[in-house]
């Protein structure tokens, strides 16, 4: 009889079930390490993926912000330049120049290939816009110097007519043809004041169709001007001098009226396409 005959049944089959036992043991220890094996390893590769998450997101993300917030404040410049350009106490220079230099270093900076041409876009018309602003406060300048120029004529010519008048009675001449150009003179002084109304406020930038308005205005005053001192081409050398040099003065004035037109609506258009950009 051999041993395992000689162990009996109920032992045999407790035995079986401790080596099961201890292998089920086993495999439940070794499953354990593998599992805390995997977790370090995956706890591992989740950190450096992290890290390149942040590397390739958030950082971009942060600059991204601080690129919004030096664009925000350089139209937020670009937008207070362009409301006091026409103002004859702005120099310009220093404030444009950091505005420019700003917007072209972000423009530079920047690896987005839509942002850096809507920048440069942006600074390109930013410059037009600046310098035809510029232009209309240096038109409407001059038009304030030939308007004086004309106010002053009219005065001398005024006092000149007063004067023939008094000579030619002292003399005993004919002055009845020189009075009536008192009432020309008077008229005269009517239209300027009612051009000075009209230039007053061509400094001012208007929304186009106020302007476009305000400049017909203008050079429809202009035209009876023009009517009214006809009648001086009759009055004698003397008086034909003065004459012809408001028929030249208000030729200048036509002329500059016409190009304010133009160089303000060049302006206006200007800003309305800058408004365009920003958005």
């Amino acid at each position: 009889m051999s041993k395992k005959d000689k162990i009996p049944h109920y032992i045999r089959h407790d035995m079986s079930a401790l080596r099961r036992l201890i292998l089920v043991s086993w495999i439940v220890f070794i499953t354990f390490v593998l599992f805390a094996i995997a977790s370090v390893v995956s706890l591992l590769y989740t950190g450096k993926n992290l890290d390149q998450l942040v590397e390739r997101n958030l950082v971009p993300a942060i600059d991204s912000s601080r690129i919004a917030l030096d664009i925000g404040r350089s139209l937020a410049e670009v937008n207070y330049i362009l409301s006091i350009c026409s103002n004859k106490e702005f120099s310009g220079e220093g404030e444009t120049g950091k505005v420019l230099n700003s917007l072209a270093s972000l423009a530079d900076d920047t690896n987005d290939k839509l942002l850096n041409n809507s920048l440069i876009q942006f600074i390109n018309q930013f410059e037009s816009t600046l310098a035809n602003c510029q232009s209309v406060r240096q038109i409407t300048e001059e038009i304030s110097v030939a308007d004086e120029q004309l106010s002053n004529t009219i005065d001398s010519l005024d006092k000149t007519v007063a004067n023939l008048i008094i000579d030619g009675r002292i003399k005993g001449n004919d002055t009845s043809i020189l009075e009536r150009l008192p009432l020309s003179i008077t008229e005269f002084m009517q239209i300027q004041l009612r051009l000075d109304s009209l230039f007053s406020n061509l400094s001012d930038i208007f929304f186009m169709k106020e302007l476009t308005k305000k400049h017909q205005l203008v050079l429809s005053v202009l035209d009876d001007f023009v009517l009214e001192t006809r009648i001086l081409s009759g009055y004698g050398n003397e008086i034909e001098v003065y004459g012809n040099q408001i028929k030249r003065l208000l030729q200048v004035l036509v002329n500059l009226t016409v190009q304010n037109s133009q160089v303000a609506e060049d302006y206006i258009t200007g800003k309305q396409k800058l408004k365009v950009v920003q958005n």
